[in-house]
């Protein structure tokens, strides 16, 4: 991203809205995995994963 890297907006999404959910995707996920509350983000999904993978995340976070 050009003006700043996912886990800096996630901690500024963070400040402005605390209770949106927030799906991070990387290709470091086992790497950032074990620290992600600590990053201010709900999961992480890994860049490789299938849409349908990504939609049922979303779904479980918003409580559908």
């Amino acid at each position: 991203m050009p003006v700043m890297n996912g886990l800096e907006t996630a901690f500024e999404l963070r400040k402005l809205s605390p209770n949106t959910p927030i799906i991070l995707f990387t290709m470091n996920g086992p790497v950032l995995e074990r620290d992600a509350s600590r990053l201010a983000v709900d999961t992480i999904v890994p860049k490789t994963v299938p849409l349908s993978t990504v939609i049922q995340k979303a779904h479980q976070l918003i409580g559908e």
